[in-house]
């Protein structure tokens, strides 16, 4: 019975890692995305500070500017809030994806998740994070955009006030 207890703990640990086994192709591409991905936070950093900016600039608008029941101007609040929470709401996934990709990677190159699994989460993981960058673009768009629309706004309240004490 003593010798037949070694060779069972050393035919189980084979077993377990024999179903295990690991696509070093697949690490290794999960590792470089995740590289690629991470390469993608100063330009979400760039895009969050810009819109804060942006946001921070109509929020210090003049009351009366602020206020006025102009369309343009009620546009340009609603923007902003929307922008506000598009921004926190892309960053917070921005992360947490990377965080989960980093993980799969991790579990995966550990054994502890098959390969169909690993792949089917790797592929989702990476499109969304490969999106992640055009939301970024489009975010930097509709700031540009908001931005002049708050300049031509705020222009047109100067010109107007001008022309009262005239």
């Amino acid at each position: 019975m003593k010798n037949l207890f070694l060779p069972a703990i050393f035919s189980i640990l084979f077993l377990a890692t024999a179903c295990n086994k690991v696509d070093p192709a697949l690490v290794s591409t999960m590792q470089s995305d995740i590289a690629n991905a991470e390469e993608l936070a100063p330009t979400l950093g760039k895009t969050v500070e810009m819109a804060n900016m942006t946001i921070e600039q109509i929020n210090k608008a003049p009351e009366a500017l602020r206020s006025s029941n102009t369309p343009e101007m009620q546009s340009i609040l609603e923007r902003s809030v929307a922008l506000a929470g598009k921004v926190q709401a892309t960053e917070a996934q921005y992360n947490d994806m990377l965080n989960r990709f980093k993980q799969l990677s991790a579990d995966y190159a550990a054994g502890k998740i098959k390969t169909e699994e690993a792949k089917k989460e790797y592929e989702m993981l990476n499109t969304s994070l490969k999106g992640a960058a055009g939301t970024l673009e489009r975010i930097d768009k509709f700031c540009d955009l908001l931005q002049a629309d708050y300049a031509k706004a705020s222009a047109g309240w100067n010109a107007e006030a001008e022309k009262e004490l005239k």
